[in-house]
């Protein structure tokens, strides 16, 4: 019986996607295709490597929040598959249109596959935080908005159905219209060959070791945690950023006089897993992350996760078992989570234990292969 063919629409190039993308490639005839080679805030690799899947790379051209790709006809002329399934992301809403608009003029279904969370409750919308015209000149903003909101609505209200990162994006895919007997939900599991194993061991002390680790972009909240850290006693706790990003000078300027507080370059392979496995635990102070794969990167290397309620992956910590689950942007709760972990080191150990106890979900792609699967089948099912 020969495998159904599926065409996999993604925003960029991404090394953690391609296990995923041949899990998936094991139960169908898939194909690929790129919007564009890499992300520009990124600086992992912007090549396929190791894919048993064909794909393809469209080239795309940044304007403000969109990403628009001209040459698409003929990707789009030859898009023949059962099956299309396009990833949910804002910057390539067009292409997403173009695209799910042609299978609907063939008749065959297409899937929305999205991490989008409910902006809310304490978690901000990432335009909230960018300097463009697209987001601080008021008319054009309104537009913006209203435009993304009206295109979003039109992909909904013709998706045979949903995949969704987890329950948060459920319930953002069912308030814009998704029916939620369409809706599957999984994780998005961190592959495991991705990840180089640490070659050192945490050193006992008594100072808290914090690590923060990712790109520094105003929504993840970096100032926040520096502010929670100035406000203790150097002497108790430490805190190392690792990464590069706009907001990078103006979180040396924010730490300056803080001797506690040390800033370090892009880290990958072996020197990353060394800073996690050589922390007591990794703090991820965002104000929006539709999943986080950093959580499970940092579980992986048994190092509790000290996370705000904005990421959907908070959903796999446990207050003070393998981590704690903060407000988002709430400086003076952060600061008394790391007074308590100061105050009583074995909440350190116990969660130290924890995160070593890890959940084999997080890591598996076979299974959010089979949710892909799931959601198929639902749309074949709503076309017939």
């Amino acid at each position: 019986m020969s495998k159904i063919s599926v065409k996999l629409l993604h925003n960029a190039v991404a090394p953690y996607r391609t296990p995923l993308f041949n899990a998936l490639a094991q139960k169908t005839d898939l194909k690929v295709v790129f919007c564009s080679a890499g992300d520009r805030d990124r600086k992992w690799s912007s090549k396929v490597k190791d894919g048993i899947f064909s794909f393809s790379t469209m080239r795309g051209y940044r304007f403000g929040p969109f990403t628009f790709n001209p040459f698409l006809w003929g990707e789009v002329w030859q898009t023949r598959q059962d099956v299309l399934i396009a990833v949910d992301h804002e910057e390539n809403i067009f292409t997403n249109l173009i695209f799910c608009s042609w299978m609907k003029l063939r008749g065959k279904p297409y899937v929305l596959w999205s991490g989008q969370i409910p902006v809310g409750g304490g978690t901000v919308h990432p335009a909230d935080f960018h300097d463009t015209i697209f987001h601080r000149v008021k008319p054009i903003r309104w537009l913006y908005f209203a435009l993304v909101n009206v295109c979003i609505r039109l992909l909904y209200r013709g998706a045979d159905s949903f995949l969704a990162y987890s329950d948060a994006s459920k319930r953002h895919m069912v308030a814009k219209g998704a029916d939620a007997r369409k809706i599957v939900v999984g994780t998005q599991a961190m592959p495991t060959v991705t990840l180089t194993k640490s070659t050192t061991k945490r050193r006992k002390s008594s100072t808290l070791r914090l690590l923060y680790l990712g790109y520094l972009r105003p929504e993840k909240g970096v100032d926040v945690l520096v502010s929670a850290v100035k406000n203790l006693p150097e002497a108790k706790i430490e805190l190392n950023i690792i990464g590069d990003g706009p907001e990078k000078q103006r979180l040396k300027d924010l730490s300056a006089g803080s001797k506690n507080i040390h800033f370090h370059p892009y880290a990958e392979g072996l020197e990353k897993a060394n800073w996690f496995a050589a922390s007591d635990a990794f703090v991820l102070p965002t104000f929006y992350d539709p999943w986080a794969h950093v959580v499970a990167e940092s579980l992986y290397y048994e190092t509790p996760v000290i996370i705000t309620d904005s990421a959907a992956a908070s959903m796999v910590i446990t207050d003070y078992q393998n981590g704690v689950v903060v407000k988002a942007g709430d400086a003076k709760g952060l600061q008394a989570v790391f007074q308590k972990l100061i105050d009583h080191p074995n909440l350190v150990q116990q969660m130290q234990k924890g995160a070593a106890k890890q959940n084999p979900r997080l890591y598996d792609v076979n299974a959010d292969a089979e949710n892909f699967v799931k959601a198929i089948r639902i749309a074949q099912n709503e076309a017939d």
